[in-house]
């Protein structure tokens, strides 16, 4: 077998192994995206130099990329659509729309998918489906809507909405960079969307009116709908907790029907399910399962001890919400207790949900992923505090008040004067997009 063959079989194992990994979502991305890198290196640059053959691409073609015009434009826009993600500058206008009882709820729906696709046509898709998702949340729940059937059609609506204009996706800058550089052909900012508003506009009709019937609730928002979220919640008796005492009897706690018994931790001993002859003491460590109102009366969703930027009384306005983990969070990664909320703006991090999945680990071993919904608890003014810090996203109590965020008019005028020096030519749009 020729060397160039076996460099080409080498090339699609690698292809395989991205896609794989990007699949499963078990390696982080950005590490998925470095080792493809290195194989490639070592199957194009190394392994060529020890084996005294010659290869047509080599180490310096590897890495021109990043020297493409084409990244600093996309990583550009990256950057323009998280600082419009980060002020809020978006959420006022969307969270009206969605708060609107004047027009019905299918015509609000639609509404808000078109205004995705539009976003989408300047903006990368994450901060706009970021933005969009604790809005649609909170507009099937008050409408009594399956979320999966919204959250789905908007997702696609922002895929769609990317083809509308040349920097409406990394992939038109990339295939235009190309047709640069090999055909001489260039292409302006809006010299595809009429092609792409035709094919946008047959996508949004099935997105609307077909994809929503299709997707239809999952068993687990069903279950979500009766009984609520459950919810993984850990807590640390004290000597004169009321819990101390309740024993097990067959395995399970008779006294705690409506919460489940995840783990017992004693004295660095883990007991798991089923329970024999466990009565809990002083100093156990326990994990729950359950819905928040049980929860909330065995008194694990408790306020922080102290609202430290503040100093409000502690269970002065207390409120309870759910948040979620947004894409590209600092939290992920990490533990409930160490995300650095508590220390920031005095909410406590009381349980998480796991897309339906019940752990059996200690709250400290578990790790954040994005998606993963947080019980919090605080004061109106910790939840101000907490509606400014954009890693994780209010589901229930952000819908009812919006904080004034002062940069939010700046980032909007940065991203017009963006498009409308991109489209009159007057500067390339690498350019626009970097300044």
């Amino acid at each position: 077998m020729a060397f160039v063959d076996v460099q080409m079989w080498l090339t699609f194992a690698t292809i395989a192994f991205a896609i794989v990994s990007f699949s499963l979502d078990r390696i982080p991305v950005e590490l998925t995206a470095l080792a493809t890198l290195l194989f490639l290196v070592v199957i194009f640059a190394v392994v060529p130099d020890l084996a005294g053959q010659t290869t047509p691409l080599g180490f310096s073609d590897l890495l021109r990329g990043f020297s493409n015009p084409a990244l600093v434009a996309v990583l550009s826009l990256i950057i323009v659509g998280q600082a419009l993600f980060q002020t809020g500058a978006l959420d006022r206008s969307t969270r009206r729309l969605a708060r609107s009882t004047r027009l019905p709820p299918g015509v609000t729906f639609a509404i808000m998918i078109v205004a995705a696709g539009l976003l989408s046509a300047f903006l990368n898709n994450t901060p706009v489906v970021i933005v969009l998702i604790p809005i649609l949340i909170g507009f099937a729940r008050e409408r009594r809507i399956a979320a999966s059937s919204l959250l789905l059609p908007m997702n696609y609506a922002t895929i769609l909405g990317g083809s509308l204009t040349l920097i409406g996706s990394s992939t038109n800058l990339l295939v235009a960079d190309v047709a640069s550089r090999t055909a001489g052909l260039k292409l302006s900012l809006f010299d595809i969307t009429i092609p792409g508003l035709v094919v946008a506009a047959i996508g949004i009709v099935y997105v609307v009116l077909v994809v929503p019937r299709l997707v239809g609730p999952r068993p687990s928002e069903d279950r979500s709908a009766a009984s609520g979220k459950q919810f993984i919640a850990e807590i640390v008796l004290t000597q004169d907790h009321p819990l101390i005492g309740t024993r097990a009897l067959a395995g399970l706690f008779p006294d705690l029907l409506h919460v489940t018994v995840r783990l017992v931790e004693r004295s660095g001993v883990i007991h798991l399910a089923p329970f024999e002859d466990i009565a809990f003491e002083a100093g156990d460590r326990i994990v729950f399962g359950g819905i928040r109102r049980e929860l909330g009366e065995l008194g694990i969703i408790a306020p922080p001890h102290s609202d430290r930027q503040s100093g409000e009384a502690p269970r002065r306005n207390l409120s309870v919400a759910d948040a979620i983990v947004a894409p590209g969070s600092r939290a992920i990664g990490r533990s409930p207790g160490a995300t650095g909320i508590e220390e920031q703006t005095g909410i406590h991090v009381a349980a998480v949900e796991r897309r339906g999945r019940m752990s059996r680990s200690l709250f400290s071993d578990i790790r954040l992923e994005a998606g993963d919904v947080l019980l919090v608890s605080g004061t109106d003014a910790a939840f101000d505090r907490l509606r400014t810090i954009r890693d994780v996203l209010v589901l229930e109590r952000s819908i009812a008040t919006l904080p004034a965020r002062a940069d939010g008019p700046r980032a909007l005028l940065v991203f017009a004067a963006m498009v409308v020096t991109a489209a009159t030519g007057l500067v390339p749009i690498a350019i626009a997009a970097l300044a």
